[in-house]
Protein backbone atom coordinates (compact mmCIF):
# COMPACT_ATOMS: atom_id res chain seq x y z
CA UNK A 1 0.00 0.00 0.00
CA UNK A 2 1.33 3.76 -0.76
CA UNK A 3 0.84 6.45 1.67
CA UNK A 4 0.45 9.90 0.88
CA UNK A 5 4.20 10.15 2.48
CA UNK A 6 5.51 7.91 -0.22
CA UNK A 7 4.28 9.83 -3.18
CA UNK A 8 3.94 12.97 -4.03
CA UNK A 9 0.20 13.54 -4.07
CA UNK A 10 -1.19 15.62 -7.43
CA UNK A 11 -4.59 17.92 -7.11
CA UNK A 12 -6.83 18.39 -9.50
CA UNK A 13 -10.39 19.51 -10.71
CA UNK A 14 -12.49 16.10 -10.19
CA UNK A 15 -13.55 14.92 -13.58
CA UNK A 16 -16.89 12.94 -14.46
CA UNK A 17 -14.49 9.59 -14.88
CA UNK A 18 -13.68 10.23 -10.66
CA UNK A 19 -17.23 9.66 -9.36
CA UNK A 20 -16.98 5.82 -8.83
CA UNK A 21 -13.54 7.09 -6.94
CA UNK A 22 -15.25 9.72 -5.23
CA UNK A 23 -18.09 7.31 -4.21
CA UNK A 24 -15.64 4.41 -2.80
CA UNK A 25 -14.32 7.27 -0.61
CA UNK A 26 -17.70 8.69 0.87
CA UNK A 27 -18.97 5.30 1.27
CA UNK A 28 -16.25 4.48 3.44
CA UNK A 29 -15.65 7.52 5.14
CA UNK A 30 -19.54 8.42 6.74
CA UNK A 31 -22.52 6.25 7.64
CA UNK A 32 -24.75 8.51 5.56
CA UNK A 33 -22.96 9.20 2.26
CA UNK A 34 -23.75 11.17 -0.33
CA UNK A 35 -25.16 9.11 -3.56
CA UNK A 36 -23.98 8.65 -7.04
CA UNK A 37 -26.23 11.00 -8.17
CA UNK A 38 -25.41 13.77 -5.26
CA UNK A 39 -21.73 13.44 -6.03
CA UNK A 40 -22.53 13.64 -9.97
CA UNK A 41 -24.57 16.96 -9.28
CA UNK A 42 -21.69 18.81 -7.75
CA UNK A 43 -19.76 18.19 -11.07
CA UNK A 44 -22.47 20.22 -12.99
CA UNK A 45 -23.56 23.34 -10.14
CA UNK A 46 -21.55 26.59 -11.28
CA UNK A 47 -20.59 27.50 -7.91
CA UNK A 48 -19.24 24.63 -6.71
CA UNK A 49 -15.67 23.00 -6.95
CA UNK A 50 -14.74 19.54 -6.73
CA UNK A 51 -11.13 18.94 -5.80
CA UNK A 52 -9.23 15.33 -5.75
CA UNK A 53 -5.65 14.56 -4.73
CA UNK A 54 -4.08 11.84 -6.38
CA UNK A 55 -1.16 9.64 -4.78
CA UNK A 56 -0.19 7.80 -7.36
CA UNK A 57 -3.11 6.52 -9.88
CA UNK A 58 -5.28 6.57 -7.26
CA UNK A 59 -7.63 9.45 -6.19
CA UNK A 60 -6.66 9.46 -2.28
CA UNK A 61 -9.31 12.12 -1.20
CA UNK A 62 -11.64 15.15 -2.24
CA UNK A 63 -13.04 18.31 -1.35
CA UNK A 64 -15.99 20.71 -2.51
CA UNK A 65 -17.18 23.20 -1.81
CA UNK A 66 -19.34 26.39 -3.31
CA UNK A 67 -18.81 29.97 -3.96
CA UNK A 68 -21.95 32.05 -2.52
CA UNK A 69 -21.89 36.05 -2.73
CA UNK A 70 -18.44 36.67 -0.48
CA UNK A 71 -18.90 32.69 1.24
CA UNK A 72 -16.87 29.65 0.53
CA UNK A 73 -19.37 26.50 1.83
CA UNK A 74 -17.30 23.06 2.80
CA UNK A 75 -19.62 21.18 1.60
CA UNK A 76 -18.36 17.67 1.69
CA UNK A 77 -14.44 16.04 2.42
CA UNK A 78 -12.92 12.79 3.04
CA UNK A 79 -10.23 10.69 2.83
CA UNK A 80 -9.85 7.53 1.66
CA UNK A 81 -9.33 4.90 4.41
CA UNK A 82 -5.71 3.89 3.09
CA UNK A 83 -4.34 7.70 3.36
CA UNK A 84 -5.70 9.00 6.29
CA UNK A 85 -2.60 10.15 8.96
CA UNK A 86 -0.91 11.40 6.35
CA UNK A 87 -1.50 15.23 6.26
CA UNK A 88 -4.09 15.55 3.18
CA UNK A 89 -7.07 16.19 5.33
CA UNK A 90 -5.10 19.21 5.78
CA UNK A 91 -3.61 19.69 2.63
CA UNK A 92 -6.71 19.43 0.74
CA UNK A 93 -8.48 22.36 3.36
CA UNK A 94 -5.54 24.58 3.00
CA UNK A 95 -6.07 23.96 -0.87
CA UNK A 96 -10.04 24.93 -0.73
CA UNK A 97 -8.92 27.88 1.51
CA UNK A 98 -6.30 29.14 -0.97
CA UNK A 99 -8.51 28.86 -3.90
CA UNK A 100 -11.33 30.86 -1.45
CA UNK A 101 -9.07 33.64 -1.03
CA UNK A 102 -8.46 34.06 -4.70
CA UNK A 103 -12.14 33.32 -5.61
CA UNK A 104 -12.43 36.70 -3.25
CA UNK A 105 -14.24 35.17 -0.91
CA UNK A 106 -14.46 36.59 3.16
CA UNK A 107 -14.98 33.69 4.59
CA UNK A 108 -15.69 29.74 4.56
CA UNK A 109 -18.42 28.05 6.46
CA UNK A 110 -18.41 24.55 7.50
CA UNK A 111 -20.66 21.71 9.34
CA UNK A 112 -18.91 19.00 11.14
CA UNK A 113 -20.61 15.95 13.44
CA UNK A 114 -19.97 16.93 17.31
CA UNK A 115 -18.43 13.06 17.42
CA UNK A 116 -16.33 14.09 14.49
CA UNK A 117 -13.32 15.09 16.54
CA UNK A 118 -10.27 14.59 14.25
CA UNK A 119 -12.09 17.15 11.93
CA UNK A 120 -12.90 19.61 14.62
CA UNK A 121 -9.32 19.79 15.51
CA UNK A 122 -7.70 19.84 12.27
CA UNK A 123 -10.30 22.75 11.48
CA UNK A 124 -9.50 24.32 14.79
CA UNK A 125 -6.03 24.44 13.99
CA UNK A 126 -6.60 26.09 10.57
CA UNK A 127 -8.07 28.87 12.30
CA UNK A 128 -11.69 27.85 12.35
CA UNK A 129 -14.05 28.72 15.31
CA UNK A 130 -17.35 27.78 16.34
CA UNK A 131 -20.45 30.24 15.44
CA UNK A 132 -23.82 27.67 16.55
CA UNK A 133 -24.94 24.55 16.73
CA UNK A 134 -28.27 22.73 15.20
CA UNK A 135 -29.55 20.30 17.08
CA UNK A 136 -30.68 17.27 15.33
CA UNK A 137 -29.17 17.88 11.80
CA UNK A 138 -28.32 14.82 10.79
CA UNK A 139 -30.47 12.27 9.54
CA UNK A 140 -29.43 9.74 12.88
CA UNK A 141 -30.19 12.85 14.61
CA UNK A 142 -26.44 13.92 15.55
CA UNK A 143 -25.86 17.87 16.43
CA UNK A 144 -23.69 19.86 13.91
CA UNK A 145 -21.14 22.18 14.85
CA UNK A 146 -21.03 25.27 12.61
CA UNK A 147 -17.88 26.36 12.03
CA UNK A 148 -16.07 29.52 9.91
CA UNK A 149 -13.02 31.44 9.55
CA UNK A 150 -12.37 34.59 7.74
CA UNK A 151 -10.23 34.91 4.68
CA UNK A 152 -8.38 37.93 3.44
CA UNK A 153 -10.13 38.15 0.33
CA UNK A 154 -7.36 38.48 -2.85
CA UNK A 155 -9.76 40.53 -5.34
CA UNK A 156 -8.67 43.84 -7.71
CA UNK A 157 -12.24 45.44 -7.80
CA UNK A 158 -14.47 46.52 -4.95
CA UNK A 159 -17.65 43.47 -4.94
CA UNK A 160 -17.51 39.91 -5.96
CA UNK A 161 -17.48 39.22 -9.60
CA UNK A 162 -21.00 37.54 -9.50
CA UNK A 163 -22.38 40.07 -6.50
CA UNK A 164 -26.20 40.13 -7.00
CA UNK A 165 -26.66 37.83 -10.10
CA UNK A 166 -29.77 35.55 -9.17
CA UNK A 167 -28.69 33.33 -11.85
CA UNK A 168 -25.55 32.48 -13.53
CA UNK A 169 -25.77 31.91 -17.04
CA UNK A 170 -21.79 32.70 -18.17
CA UNK A 171 -18.95 32.66 -17.12
CA UNK A 172 -16.76 35.96 -15.68
CA UNK A 173 -13.33 36.36 -14.68
CA UNK A 174 -12.27 35.83 -12.30
CA UNK A 175 -14.87 33.07 -11.75
CA UNK A 176 -13.99 29.80 -13.73
CA UNK A 177 -17.54 27.98 -14.07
Amino acid sequence: MQTARETQSVWRIAAREDVPALLEIERASFATPWTLGEIEEELDKPLARVWVAEVGARVAAFGIQWFVVGEAQLANIAVHPDFRGHGLGKQMMNRLLSEAQSEGMEKMTLEVRTGNTAAIELYRLLGFVETSRRPHFYEDQDEAILMEKKIDPLRSEGRFCCEGIERIEFSCAPCVF
